[in-house]
């Protein structure tokens, strides 16, 4: 990228340097930055046109403060940033820009990413992540925050494979005994039975019921369910329906090699929280006091060193390997 001939003189009283745009997403610019106070790398999000819904993610994370959960800058005044090149200061004088927040960058992906390559995490590694995310789960919820888009894809991973939760847009603070409406979020497969109704529901049951497909996904490498809209899917009929026999005995079927079917503490755990009855469905509680919660689990610390191990072992990727 050209070097601009005036950035050293800008880099001087600026906060932070714009280091190449990276697309659009909603309403807003999305670019790499760096901030010069602490030299980490951010995904910085511009606004010109924009509504207060653009901004939910904004208005969420920066109340929140907590190690599983993707830090946010706002709000960022646009005189303090600076570029590296003269294409991106021309988009700066071209658009009107009046919100910006960055978010945090994360080195390594998500999830999803590191399941599609190494497919099957050892269930000590799981469940490492799955305290990770339960940690900011039950920090979220006490602060009324529901997150409702949980899925692989938002839960992301730093430079030491820890997990940061992400994609705060469709988040909410909801005040007690106040209840949610609509179809919020990504993917079908995450939606708990009473959203798919139409009516009225307890948005912080409903991400207990995402939290039992992630826990599904994350320690068996497939989701459990087999069709993409779960509207026309028997799996998800056997949930629906808690005909748990018929539900295990087809993913055997399927799905002969999948750990679960062999794990009696985590069959059990799944099934409260993919309960279709919001009100028996497992919360915070139920899962940290869980018997498959109190097995052993690798250290947030040295999970980082599993991960890179197994892909050593695997040969089938580089991404991971330490640098």
């Amino acid at each position: 990228m050209k070097q601009s001939s005036t950035y050293s003189s800008e880099a001087q009283t600026s906060e932070w340097r714009i280091l190449g745009q990276l697309g659009e997403r909603n309403n807003a610019k999305v670019f790499l930055s760096e901030n010069l106070a602490d030299n980490k790398k951010y995904i910085m999000k511009l606004f010109s046109d924009y509504n207060e819904s653009d901004l939910q993610e904004m208005n969420i994370l920066s109340q929140i403060n907590h190690e599983s959960i993707i830090q946010c800058k706002a709000p960022i005044s646009i005189a303090n940033i600076s570029f590296c090149g003269e294409e991106d200061r021309e988009l700066f004088k071209a658009n009107p820009f009046e919100k910006c927040y960055a978010i945090e960058y994360t080195l390594k992906g998500d999830i999803l990413d590191l399941i599609q390559n190494i497919h099957v995490l050892p269930e000590i590694v799981s469940r490492s992540y799955v305290h990770q995310l339960v940690d900011a789960l039950e920090y979220l919820h006490a602060q009324r925050i529901a997150h409702r888009d949980l899925k692989l894809e938002s839960l992301l991973l730093d430079e030491h494979f820890c997990l940061k939760l992400a994609n705060f847009e469709a988040s909410e603070i909801i005040p007690e005994g106040k209840l949610s409406t609509g179809k919020i979020g990504t993917h079908s497969r995450y939606f708990a039975p009473e959203i798919l109704l139409n009516s009225e529901y307890d948005a912080f049951s409903a991400d207990m019921f995402a939290l039992g497909v992630i826990i599904f996904e994350l320690t068996s490498g497939v989701s459990p369910f087999n069709q993409v809209s779960v509207d026309e899917d028997e799996f998800y009929a056997f949930i629906q329906e808690e005909r748990w026999d018929e539900f295990w005995a087809a993913h055997e079927e399927i799905y002969p090699t999948n750990p679960i079917l062999r794990n009696p503490f985590l069959k059990e755990l799944i099934e409260r929280l993919l309960c279709p009855n919001p009100e028996r469905r497992a919360t915070i509680s139920d899962v940290r006091g869980s018997k498959w919660m109190k097995l052993a689990k690798v250290d947030k610390l040295r999970v980082e060193s599993w991960i890179v191990e197994i892909a050593k072992k695997q040969k089938s990727f580089t991404f991971y390997s330490s640098s």
